[in-house]
């Protein structure tokens, strides 16, 4: 939200972002000197890895399916893309370079995102459409992909 602003490269940006966080998730927030570089080697390490996390569809939609009903005036290129997590392990292992350890959706991963949404949508940033389809599905159809792999 603020890359490409002023505020993108001022610590107390991310330390606000931090705070902000840890108030979501009703954790106190500790100043840690090693955070940065302990994160930062987490992150390195596990992008070593294959993995994916994104929104998707808990199964194809069937041509009658009306959970999606709302979804009429949203359904565009960008979310032809949404898959169930089956097939992403089935793409995954066709390749026969890794096997795949999860593929499942994200718990409340539906919820994550709606949150997400609706925190952008203070700053201007939002997109209520996906909000709207969102909160009418309910997770039924609607969540985040978690795939996780190991090389062969």
């Amino acid at each position: 939200m603020v890359e490409g602003t002023p505020y993108d490269r001022m610590p107390g940006t991310y330390r606000q972002a931090g705070e902000l966080l840890a108030a979501f998730h009703q954790q106190s927030a500790v100043p840690d000197n090693t955070y940065a570089s302990r994160e930062n080697q987490r992150t390195l390490t596990n992008l070593g890895k294959p993995h994916r996390i994104t929104p998707d569809l808990a199964r194809p939609p069937a041509h009658h399916d009306r959970s999606l009903a709302d979804a009429a005036t949203r359904w565009g290129p960008d979310l032809c893309t949404w898959l169930p997590p089956d097939w992403w392990r089935n793409l995954w292992e066709r390749t026969n370079l890794v096997t795949v350890d999860t593929a499942d959706f994200v718990p409340h991963g539906w919820e994550d995102w709606l949150h997400w949404l609706k925190t952008c949508a203070q700053v201007d940033r939002g997109y209520e459409p996906d909000e709207q389809l969102l909160e009418s599905d309910q997770g039924r159809l609607l969540g985040l992909t978690r795939l996780t792999a190991h090389l062969k």
